[in-house]
Formats: C-alpha cells, structure tokens, sequence
C-alpha cells in the first residue's frame, strides 16, 4: 500500500550517480520548468509560498515578458519564497534550491545544467514556455517537471507533450482558478498533463512524487525475482489488452513509464501497483497510453527534409514513369505531422517539377486514438511554430479551433492501426520514414523491425531512421547513403525470408485448416469450374444483343453481338455515356424509353423500331433492376431484338405499341430541335455560372486572405495585451510598496524630533519633519518652493554658496549659526549629499540640530549618573 508521507523515517540508500552530483557541485537532481504569462504573477506567488525549500531541485519560472519594459519580477516575488531568486544569467550553472527568473528580451533553456540565453527574435508571437520545455525533456528527461500557470494562448502545450514523452511530471493549474485560463486548458486538453490542481497545492505533490521517485531509483542488490515476476504480469495484462507485447520494448523505458504512474498515484512498492493495475481498467489504459505516446511535430528537424528533398524525393519523381504509383510508409506516425509533412512536400516537389505523379503516402501507428486524430487532419494553432508561413497558408485553412489540412494534402494520405512488431508488413515501399521508433525497442525486436522494413522495401527502395539509429543489425541488407542524415538504401540481390518477417510462423499456424478446407471443397470446385463455362454458352446462343446502362446512364456491360447497333471507336478522348456510343437513330428511343422506365418502374416493350444506320427494324426490351430493396440507384438494361428473331414477344407482357415510322420520325426531329435548343441554352447560363464563381472564388481569396491577416493582427494584439497585463500587473505591486514606503517615511518624519529638509538637485524642497518649522518659516504649500526663497529665523551667510559646493563636492558640509532670532540659542546645520545607488546627485539633505538643548541633554544624563 502507499506509505504515508509523514512519519517515513526510512531514507532510501544514496545513489551513486547522486554522490557524484553532489562532490561535482550543488546540481540540481530536478528541474522545475514553471511557465506562466497573464495574470500568472498571482499563481507564482502562490505556488512559491508554499514550495518546500530541500527538494534538491531548482525552479526556473518563463513568463511573456514586453521587449520594451524592465523585469521586476526578481524583487517582487523575493518576499513570497524561501528559496533564493535571482534573474538567470547566460551560461551560468544552474544550483540546486533556487529560483531563476527569465530576464526580458530572451529566451530561456537548458544544456549540460547550464543555462542557455538567446536573443527574440522578430516574430510577432513567441513561445518561451515551450522553447524552455524542450530542452528540458532533452536534457533532463524524466529527471523535469512541468507547470503551466495562468495565461493566454496555448504556450506551453507542446513542451507538455515533450516531457510527457520523455517521462516528466505534468501540471497545470486548474482552469477555474486562472485569471486567464487558456494556457492550462489548452495543455490540459492534450491529454498529456498528470495533475491538475490549485498552484498552492502543486509543491507539496511534487514532493511527494520526488520522494517516490527517490525510493524506486534506490539501487537494488542481486537479481530480483519478484521484481521480475510483477513486472511479468503487468506485461501479460498489457498483451491481453492491447496486443502490445512489453517485452519487445526496452526495459529501461517501460520501467521508467511504470515509476512515473507510480509516483503520480503515491505507490512506492511495485506489487502496490500491480496490485491497483490489475484490478484497474483505467489505469491499464492510462500506462498503455504512457508507453505509447508518441511526439512528432511538421517540418522536425528542417535540415533534414531539406536534404531528403533533395537527394531522394526529386530524383523519385524524375526517375518513375508518369503512370507509376509511389508508395511511402510512415510507421509510428502518432498523430500524423510527418505523414503530412511528406505530403506536402511532393505537392511542392511536383510543382516545381512540372510533374504529376500518384504518390500513396500510408501511415501506421499502435494507437488508434493518434490514428483517429491524424485523420482528421486538424491541429491546434501551436503548427504556427514548425511550418514555414507560405506553406501554412497554402495547406492549411484556419478556424477558431486552429488549422486544417487541405483535401489534397490528405487525400494522398492513408492511416491505418498497425503493429509494427505483430501484424505483417506494408509491400512495395518506395520509401519507409521510421525515425526515432528502433530506440524504444530492444535489440532482437530492433532487428526484427529492420527486418520488416527492408521486406516492404523495393529493392531500390530508401529507408530514414533517426539520428540515434543506425542499421547495424543487418549491416548486409542496407546501403548507408547519408551517415548524417541516417539515411539507406537497400541494398540490391538482398532478400529477406519469411521467418526473419515472421511470415512463415503465421502460414504454419493456418495449413492445417487450409488443407481441411480443401479437402472438403475440391469436388465442389472441380463442378464450380464448369459452371462459367456453361452460362458463358447460354449466353451465346439465347440471349440477344443487349446493354447494360447505371444510374448515370453510362454504359457498363453487354450481352452478345452489338457491333449493328454501335457506332466506331474515333480518336481522341472517350465517354461511356450511351449517347456516345451507340447508333444516333437509338440514341432518342432510348432516352425516351429511360423516362418511362424510371417513371413506371416496370418493363417496356417498343416494336418496330428503324435503326438507318444499319437498316434493321428492331424490338427494344426495357427494364429496370434496382441493386436491392430499398436502394434507389440500379441498372437499365436494353435487349435489342431483330425483328424474326423472337416469337410472339409481347405475350404475356403489358408492352406499348411503337409509334407509326412517321410518327415516329417527326417526333424524333422534334426532339432534336428541342434539345439543341436546350443545349444552347444550358451553355450560356454555364458560361454565366462560370463567371460568376470565377467572380466568387476571386472575393472568397481576398476575404480569406483579408481573414488571415485579422487574425494574425489579432494573436499580435493579444501577445501585446499579455505582456501589458504582466507589467501592469509588476507595475500595481511595485506602487503598492511604494506607497507603505511612504506610509512608513511619512510616520518618521512626523515622529522625529530633528529638523530635516529634504531638497532635489535644483534645491526645490521635496519634504521636511515638523521640527523644522522651529528654524524655517515653512509651510505645506512651500513644496516644490526654491529653498532660496524662503524666510529663515537665523542669520547665514551664502546659503546659496553652501548649497552649490555641497553639489559640487557631493560631500558633507556642517555650518554653525550662533544667534537665532527672538532666540538665544544656536544650531548646527549640516549639509548632507543625497546620492542614489549609481552614486549620482540627486538632491541634499538639511539637517537642523540645536546644540544648547543636546548640551542640556547631556548635563542633565551625567548629573542622573552621578
């Protein structure tokens, strides 16, 4: 069961890798990654109040700071943490229990427990929380932690996903909560944030989750039997479930995923977990969505699909023939960035080109729910980031939810549910983009996959794998191309076996029901062969010519001799419409005869019916056969019977009589007339139609273009608004404790008993105690008065002169006046420079001392100690 957090006294052993850490330097074992943005400053006040001090992790908060305003974000949260702040510093170590702060105009990450300063550059909207992110699941791993606070926009969303991927810890602060709630709603609506709760809430959490997290990573001793027996049955419940077999991954990783549910549910005994996951549905699905969540993004890594285009995709296209099909697979494609990514960069390749060219792009992944998403073609905003801006508005079309592929960027693309290590492999492959997938799996599995791949590739097919993978398991099967690029070829007069595939596994699981089957059904076949045959000479002999038309009125099939009723094959392009095909003298009957079907719904016969081309005479057969009940589309189906042919055709049928060959005649140029004029008629107003979506389709480019360049105004204005609100809100603390600085000088100066004038750089009096009054005739009203202009009650000689060489010098200066007026008394009047903290003049200060009262206060003290 879970231990309680207080009261466990049992310290779990130090880790080696710990100790070092510790000799090197005071490094950080986690990095809290906090990112915030509007009316954050709350949140973050919140969730440093209540941050414990000793959790051997540094915090490193981003905000959307303005370019044009100072940070004071260092001296207003100092108050509110136990832990040191300080603003970051480019290059600086990064030191365990302390607060490092984003300075403005920079953005913030993380290498080698360094920190990494870089200048903004000058795009309109930025993404700091997710740019911090990033490299914290890159260089810490599951050894981060993530938060996102109150704020605007999605920032924050995507690096969620980042460290989720690598195992990190997740929050985001609970929507209600947020002044502004779009930062946490949108990371929440990933799917990929662990825990979402009240900023004041997250630092004991994350305690508890460390503190976990310290206990699984104690090194064990010897082998651990019942370590390895729980580990078993979470795998077999996993392949039960999902058809995902565990042991195939990397035990590293799949360890790592189970530590990291561990610590968000509090468990620090593995068999307390497997305890709650078998007998959990949910958490088996939350683990299976842990392990196989996948992180892709458009255009990662832009360099290399620079180079792909290039050396491989261009020479593709050039070196097929225009009527080949170009097959791609992309295995483990998550949520379909890179599927697309290929898309659109054979769109561009064939246009630059001048080519065309049928490219199937197939995309495959474990996770249905990604393979769901993929198809819809639809991604938040944060793709503003990874797709080039021209290519962004040429593929994609905005909405208030984001962007979505265009229909001819997924039209080309086919996503299927697929396991890579299970199911048999795509064939044919042109190409086969498998990047960062190998690293999950271990080294059998790896070479079982390699072995997949270079099945379905052509045999002069490429293969891309990720920067950290290599083909090195079948070095004899692939061509190394591109070392940087990890880029192969395989390597021809190569062929894999079916057990290497595993194909021959699956044909020996069915022979023994293939032969049963065919056992049991080979007298039926050899009586099922004969059976075309015999239709095929039924046909022949007693049915007549006849056609076959769809719904369409194309024609689709035919019975029989129908060269007397046709018209010859001409050059140039081909319709199957009947009207294009058949004997000009038919063509009128059987548009006639097709309304009366349609119409009636039952069979028609028409008798005597002159074909001039051929000089028949012939009987039309007309009927409808629907596809089935129910179903409004069907066939027209017309027999076409020379007359002498057939016996006494109208027995039994309900058949109308033909017209009389006059008639028959005048009714067919009646028609022509009409539909010539029709045809004359429909080609003007689809002139009409044409111009005016012409018309349309020219207002619908300038609005959306109009519209684009709104809302891209609009996200300026709102990133404006953001950062506004921050310093507004840094601004409203910073007067609030100027105005108890005042509150507190103002009670001092009204309390002490020593006159004081306080006097700017142009000697203009800024403020003065009540004592002073004794000395000066000095009114509130005198504010802001030259100090020159006012009446003094003791005589002094060049106050002026006074003044400038304490300006001068910026050195004290004391001046005794002997004769007070109405007084018989003196005082010393001191001079003192008011410097600020880069030493420069900003005013003096006056102080009034009267030495006969000091020299009575100090009789009258040594005559008390007497």
């Amino acid at each position: 069961m879970a231990s309680n957090d207080s009261g466990n006294n049992n310290k779990p052993a130090p880790n080696a890798n710990d100790i070092t850490r510790k000799l090197r330097s005071n490094e950080p074992r986690y990095i809290v990654g906090v990112g915030a943005s509007a009316g954050g400053l709350a949140a973050i006040k919140a969730l440093l109040e209540h941050f414990p001090p000793d959790l051997d992790a540094a915090v490193i908060i981003v905000q959307h700071l303005s370019p044009d305003f100072e940070t004071y974000m260092d001296e207003l949260l100092e108050k509110h943490s136990a832990l040191p702040i300080k603003l970051a510093k480019d290059l600086e170590t990064i030191e365990a229990n302390t607060v490092y702060l984003l300075p403005a105009r920079k953005h913030l990450s993380v290498a080698s427990n360094k920190i990494i300063l870089s200048e903004v550059d000058d795009r309109p909207i930025h993404h700091p929380i997710d740019y911090l992110f990033r490299s914290l699941a890159e260089a810490r791993q599951n050894e981060a932690v993530g938060i996102v606070l109150s704020g605007t926009g999605n920032d924050g969303s995507r690096g969620v996903l980042e460290l989720r991927k690598m195992g990190a810890l997740t929050l985001a602060q609970i929507p209600q909560s947020a002044e502004f709630d779009g930062m946490p709603h949108n990371a929440i609506a990933t799917g990929h944030v662990d825990l979402v709760l009240e900023p004041e809430q997250m630092g004991y959490e994350i305690a508890k989750y460390l503190r976990n997290r310290a206990v699984q990573d104690a090194p064990k001793a010897g082998v651990d039997r019942d370590r390895i027996k729980q580990l078993n049955a979470i795998f077999d419940a996993v392949l039960d479930r999902s058809k995902m077999d565990l042991r195939s991954y990397k035990l590293s990783t799949v360890e790592r995923r189970i530590q990291h549910r561990m610590g968000i549910l509090g468990l620090e005994q593995l068999n307390d977990y497997v305890e709650y996951f078998l007998r959990s549905e949910e958490e088996q699905d939350l683990l299976i969505d842990d392990i196989s969540i996948g992180v892709t993004q458009f255009f990662r890594n832009p360099e290399i699909w620079t180079i792909l285009r290039n050396q491989v995709l261009e020479r593709m296209i050039l070196e097929s023939a225009p009527d080949e099909v170009l097959r791609i697979w992309v295995p483990g494609c998550s949520t379909g960035e890179e599927a697309y990514t290929l898309s659109i960069l054979f769109e561009e390749i064939m246009e630059s080109l001048g080519e065309r060219r049928d490219v199937r792009i197939f995309a495959s992944d474990i996770d249905r729910s990604a393979i769901r998403t993929a198809g819809l073609g639809r991604y938040s905003s944060h793709i503003e980031q990874d797709i080039p801006q021209h290519l962004l508005n040429k593929y994609f079309s905005r909405d208030d939810e984001g962007y979505v592929a265009l229909e001819r960027v997924r039209k080309r693309v086919v996503f299927a549910a697929h396991n890579l290590i299970e199911d048999p492999p795509f064939s044919n492959m042109n190409l086969v983009s498998c990047r960062n997938l190998l690293i999950y799996f271990q080294v059998n599995a790896q070479k079982d996959i390699l072995s997949f791949l270079h099945f379905s590739l052509k045999p002069d097919g490429y293969l891309l794998l990720g920067e950290a993978e290599t083909t090195s398991s079948l070095p004899d099967y692939f061509i190394e191309v591109d070392h940087a690029l990890r880029l192969y070829q395989r390597a021809k007069n190569t062929r894999v076996s079916l057990s290497m595939v595993g194909l021959d596994e699956r044909l020996a699981r069915h022979k023994k029901t293939l032969k049963i089957q065919e056992r049991s059904q080979k007298s039926q076949r050899s009586f099922d062969g004969t059976i075309p045959r015999i239709k095929e000479k039924l046909f022949n002999n007693f049915v007549p010519p006849t056609v076959v038309l769809d719904s369409s009125h194309n024609l689709v099939y035919s019975f029989g001799d129908t060269d007397a009723f046709t018209k010859k094959i001409k050059p140039g392009s081909h319709s199957l419409h009947y009207g294009r095909l058949l004997q000009d003298s038919l063509v009128s009957v059987i548009s006639s005869l097709i309304k009366q079907v349609d119409k009636s719904k039952r069979r028609i016969v028409l008798t005597d019916v002159e074909i001039s081309e051929s000089q028949l005479t012939i009987t039309i057969d007309a009927c409808y056969v629907p596809l089935g009940e129910g179903v409004f589309t069907g066939h027209y189906l017309f027999s076409l019977i020379r007359s002498g042919t057939m016996v006494d055709v109208l027995s039994e049928v309900e058949a109308e009589s033909a017209l009389s060959p006059s008639q028959s005649e005048l009714r067919i140029k009646q028609l022509d007339a009409e539909l010539l004029d029709a045809r004359v008629l429909l080609g003007e107003k689809q002139q009409d139609v044409e111009a005016l979506t012409e018309e349309l389709q020219s207002t619908n480019e300038e609005l959306m273009a109009a519209n684009e360049e709104l809302q891209s105004t609009n996200e300026e204005l709102q990133s404006v608004n953001e950062e506004l609100f921050t310093v507004n809100t840094e601004y409203q603390e910073k007067i609030e404790e100027l105005l108890q600085s005042n509150k507190d000088l103002d009670s001092l100066l009204n309390a002490t008993e020593v006159g004081v004038v306080y006097l700017d750089k142009h000697f203009l009096i800024r403020r003065f105690t009540p004592k002073t009054r004794e000395y000066i005739n000095l009114l509130p009203l005198d504010i802001n008065r030259p100090f020159t202009d006012i009446a003094l009650n003791f005589d002094i000689s060049s106050l002026e002169a006074h003044l400038n060489e304490v300006k001068r010098k910026q050195k004290r200066r004391h001046v005794k006046v002997n004769q007070l007026r109405g007084h018989d008394a003196s005082i010393l009047l001191t001079f003192l420079p008011y410097l600020d903290n880069k030493e420069d003049f900003e005013g003096i200060i006056m102080v009034f001392q009267d030495l006969d009262a000091f020299e009575r206060a100090a009789a009258q003290a040594t005559g008390q100690k007497e």
